[in-house]
């Protein structure tokens, strides 16, 4: 079953995409008047549809199609504003690099203003629908684990992804009694959740019994995982986890992953080429010492590898301090922090990609010493070795840097959803979504 907030976004982004084509035409209609003909209409629809289409590709990584994100109206209007900034860049820089297909300054800034202000008005409008729309309830059969009760503080406190919670059913007090299909009826359930209780054959009729009723099942796995985009860490505790595992997709992709590492990481190296050495030109001005980090690394199958990336930190700074990066951590040379937001300070990585340490997407590989603490302290933490590591991740895009175990925790299930789910489609979206970190819209869960 795909989540309400899902088909919700899904519906704003076309919503989105009507509204920027009738903006175009009025504007248009208005600037031509009676000059107005069915050619300069699509001279004119030619030309801002590859605008429109790199439009709503920011509104897509600066997550304006993730309703959850935006019940702040301030914080909605502060990541909008960013984003439409860009946009306008990027209208700009078509129309400089493209003139001979149209120049509409006037019109693509009319465009602009007044596509600002109704987008905007439209999403909050959308938005605040959300949460008024009458929610879907839904009860929950299983055991209280800490998981559950995440889910259930989740849904409570965020009513725009369209879910109510009626009741947690953690005994078969309501299945002895005979009477479950009538507190179905009653309190109007629409779908159920269902932990690890097929063992109880009470609960397995009754809940077989609900089908009936034009009820959903849900298993609370996949539940769960549509609601944080994660994987529950007591998953890989059940013996059949292997079975959820998609080995045959991970198998399967990997030659058309290597290619697109390859081409992508010999195109991203010669674009950025030119801004190298102003780089490490900068890092010798403020940090005489060596140009590259070199830092031993785990990678794919427990083999370790040496990661390269440009020093933003001074030298033997892990001598002086944790191996993990602190906030406000004195040991960040002056313009480090710079580096590390736009990530260019990973650019040489991509050297990495080219030998075959490292993948563009994956789980981020960690230092040696903080492998074997992780492994000590968090079950099965070693899974997430069994695909190459790489420069951003499903972690990466919707967790902070972490400097604790239990954060540690956090990333991994957030590594664990990628193995489960891993698919070209999947590391294209994390690529794009990783370019919202120069917005400074971070996800939220």
């Amino acid at each position: 079953m795909k989540p309400a907030y899902k088909l919700r976004g899904f519906f704003l982004l076309l919503l989105d995409i009507g509204v920027l084509y009738l903006i175009l035409y009025f504007v248009i209609l208005l600037r031509f008047q009676k000059n107005f003909t069915p050619f300069v209409w699509k001279q004119h629809l030619l030309a801002f549809t590859p605008v429109f289409f790199i439009w709503i590709i920011n509104f897509y990584i600066g997550r304006l199609y993730e309703n959850r994100q935006f019940s702040n109206t301030l914080k909605f209007l502060s990541a909008f504003g960013k984003i439409q900034l860009i946009n306008l860049f990027w209208g700009i820089v078509f129309f400089y690099l493209f003139p001979h297909i149209l120049t509409p300054k006037t019109n693509l800034l009319l465009v602009w203003i007044i596509a600002s202000f109704i987008i905007f008005l439209t999403h909050l409008w959308y938005n605040k629908l959300a949460s008024n729309k009458v929610a879907t309830n839904i009860v929950i059969i299983g055991e209280n684990s800490n998981e559950v009760q995440e889910l259930i503080n989740y849904l409570k406190n965020n009513h725009s992804l369209g879910y109510k919670m009626v009741k947690l059913i953690d005994n078969d007090a309501l299945f002895s009694q005979g009477d479950f299909q009538n507190y179905l009826k009653s309190n109007d359930i629409k779908i159920i959740v269902v932990c690890k209780v097929l063992g109880n054959t009470q609960i397995q009729k009754a809940i077989y019994n609900a089908l009936s009723s034009d009820v959903i099942i849900e298993d609370f796995v996949d539940f769960y995982e549509d609601i944080f985009q994660k994987t529950p860490l007591s998953l890989v505790e059940d013996p059949e986890f292997l079975a959820h595992l998609d080995q045959k997709s991970l198998q399967l992709w990997s030659p058309l992953k290597r290619i697109m590492d390859v081409i992508l990481s010999i195109l991203i190296i010669s674009f950025t080429s030119v801004i190298w050495p102003f780089i490490i030109g900068f890092i010798l001005l403020v940090s005489p010492g060596p140009i590259f980090y070199i830092g031993e690394r785990r990678g794919k199958n427990n083999k370790s590898f040496k990661l390269i990336k440009f020093r933003t930190m001074i030298p033997n700074a892990n001598n002086l301090g944790p191996s993990w990066t602190l906030e406000n951590d004195q040991r960040i040379i002056k313009g480090g922090q710079f580096l590390r937001k736009f990530y260019l300070d990973e650019l040489p990585e991509f050297l990495n990609v080219l030998w075959g340490d490292l993948s563009i997407v994956g789980p981020r590989p960690e230092e040696i010493n903080l492998v074997k603490l992780f492994e000590k302290e968090i079950p099965f933490y070693n899974i997430r070795h069994i695909v190459k590591p790489g420069i951003t991740g499903w972690a990466q895009i919707n967790y902070p840097n972490t400097a604790s175990i239990e954060g540690a925790k956090q990333k991994l299930q957030y590594d664990l959803y990628y193995l489960r789910h891993y698919s070209i489609w999947l590391d294209l979206v994390i690529i794009l979504k990783t370019l919202h970190v120069p917005l400074d819209i971070p996800a939220e869960r």
